[in-house]
């Protein structure tokens, strides 16, 4: 399509989706130059507003953007809240993750602790019982060669009871 602009002629690229002109009765195209100025005065106005803003060094707001045609910015703003509310427990959950793991650390440590001065402990307890063992097996040993001589001695009583009492005092008692 063209457009008539002061005696010069531009030349609009053709838009697949706009649909052939129809022929429209007055009150349609009254209808449709009455929302052609609404558009152009919001259109204007938004600008202006911008302009303004941005003459002031301040800020768009969400809403000033979420009021422009076209922008989708409403659709946008609830997806990076979502994204931000997602990033926040990513943060809150590796920051428990690694609470966690310093805990478990310093338990495993304290653990580590115990268990060599535990390992200390039972090596010396070891060592007490492999020396009691011995001991034991010394006294075995001697308890054994007493009960051999408290036997002997027994026997011994014994012979000279039965023996007669002449011949006891001709011998000397054996001592061991």
């Amino acid at each position: 399509g063209q457009e008539d602009n002061g005696g010069q002629t531009e030349e609009r690229p053709c838009d697949e989706t706009q649909t052939p002109p129809q022929h429209q009765t007055g009150e349609s195209v009254i209808e449709d130059e009455h929302k052609n100025e609404q558009e152009y005065e919001e259109t204007e106005r938004t600008q202006q507003t911008t302009q303004e803003e941005d003459n002031g060094n301040s800020t768009l707001t969400a809403e000033d953007l979420g009021n422009m045609p076209g922008s989708h910015f409403s659709a946008l703003f609830h997806a990076f809240l979502q994204l931000e509310d997602e990033w926040k427990l990513a943060v809150e959950e590796s920051s428990t993750a690694v609470r966690d793991l310093t805990t478990s650390q310093a338990l495993a440590q304290k653990t580590q602790k115990r268990m060599d001065k535990a390992e200390k402990h039972l090596l010396k307890l070891w060592e007490e019982n492999c020396d009691m063992r011995q001991q034991l097996k010394q006294r075995k040993r001697e308890k054994r060669v007493l009960v051999q001589e408290v036997k002997n001695l027994q026997q011994q009583v014994e012979r000279l009871q039965k023996e007669p009492p002449q011949q006891q005092g001709m011998q000397a008692p054996q001592q061991y």
